[in-house]
């Protein structure tokens, strides 16, 4: 899902990876990577920073950029498949603090600009908790702003948190919960009383008052048992990753 539109691993757009890298940073991230190139750029021609070490702090993020861009390797699930191009950019934004406190007059000063730069990062895995990787930042709207048209929830975190719901809410014996994909994981949240089953295998006999579980990933909430009213959704920030149906 990207983009509202549905893709094929290996058919997705040149502006996957960019719109990742642009969307699920934070807000500081860029910024400070400019400054740091500035400022680095700087100190290489003052030669207070080796130039050749610059170049590979540089071209290890620039080549793997390259990399994907043209010959589009299969992506899926944000860009965690490309995780470790990061640390170049850290690196250069960490360039940018350095020539920053080297700056600025006062220690305060810098820990106020080391606040500004941590706080968005900090409040946002504060909101998300424990779903911290669906992180979107302000420049697209937020995690709520993209649901719904781009990847948020995809490891099936949210299956705990369901399960653990659903005993509370029906813990009566003999409850059954299909699940519509990967039914072990929820399985392993299951009290006692709570029958956790495969929503697909072909011997499934789910009957009006079974309960399904269904991620939202690419939606399919939306196309598994669309007639059944939800009973419980998981989900953070004004974004739902996986809700429970109960069959009518």
């Amino acid at each position: 899902l990207f983009g509202g539109q549905y893709y094929r691993a290996y058919e997705l757009p040149h502006r996957y990876l960019p719109f990742y890298l642009a969307a699920t940073l934070t807000e500081p991230v860029w910024p400070l990577f400019l400054a740091g190139v500035t400022a680095a750029t700087f100190r290489a021609i003052r030669r207070t920073i080796e130039w050749k070490s610059l170049a590979l702090v540089l071209g290890w993020f620039g080549v793997m950029v390259c990399y994907v861009l043209f010959l589009r390797p299969p992506m899926y699930d944000g860009m965690r498949h490309f995780l470790f191009i990061l640390p170049p950019l850290f690196i250069i934004c960490g360039l940018a603090l350095d020539a920053a406190a080297v700056l600025l007059p006062r220690a305060w000063l810098t820990g106020l600009l080391l606040a500004a730069v941590l706080i968005p990062g900090l409040a946002a895995g504060v909101q998300l908790h424990p779903y911290e990787y669906a992180y979107y930042n302000a420049f697209v709207g937020g995690t709520a702003t993209v649901f719904r048209r781009y990847e948020t929830e995809y490891w099936l975190t949210c299956y705990k948190e369901a399960v653990e719901d659903l005993g509370r809410l029906a813990p009566r014996p003999g409850t059954r919960l299909y699940v519509h994909r990967e039914a072990y994981i929820a399985a392993r949240y299951a009290g006692e009383g709570l029958a956790v089953l495969e929503e697909d295998n072909p011997a499934s006999e789910i009957r009006p008052g079974d309960y399904v579980l269904v991620n939202t990933r690419s939606n399919e909430d939306q196309r598994t048992f669309r007639g059944a009213p939800v009973v419980l959704s998981v989900g953070r920030a004004g974004a739902f990753y996986c809700v429970v149906k109960q069959v009518p």
